[in-house]
């Protein structure tokens, strides 16, 4: 009878054991996706905020290129923008602005794409396209 007893408690303790390593392993892949979620909200935040701004020059149309033009090279720190969010974590922009095209109903303006990138491996977290014509 006590080695029976012994089988069922070492039974019971590794079937404790496997289902505490599930439960932490949960655990461990919640907190990876919770961080992951608002690393990709922190860049849907930056990206807005960049096309938000872009938007604003249409009462200043004519300075456009200089304030985003040769802003399109991901790996020369001099032609991105290096942004930190608000959870200090550090992000690379991208604008690449199109030539002065007819957009719609005959009006012309130029066209932005702003892709923005984790630092830490220079994975691309939000791509945002807006349009910008010149208001007078």
């Amino acid at each position: 009878m006590a080695t029976g007893q012994t089988v069922l408690t070492i039974g019971a303790l590794i079937i404790f054991g496997i289902i505490a390593m599930n439960v932490r392993s949960l655990y461990v892949q919640s907190i990876v996706h919770r961080v992951d979620d608002q690393t990709t909200s922190s860049a849907m935040s930056i990206g807005w905020t960049i096309a938000e701004e872009i938007q604003s020059y249409a009462f200043n149309y004519d300075s456009l290129d200089a304030a985003f033009g040769g802003l399109d090279n991901l790996n020369d720190s001099l032609s991105r923008l290096e942004i930190r969010s608000q959870i200090n974590e550090l992000f690379y922009v991208t604008v690449d602005l199109s030539a002065e095209k007819e957009l719609i109903h005959e009006q012309f303006g130029k066209t932005a794409t702003i892709r923005v990138y984790r630092s830490e491996d220079l994975a691309l977290k939000t791509e945002y396209r807006t349009a910008v014509v010149e208001l007078q």
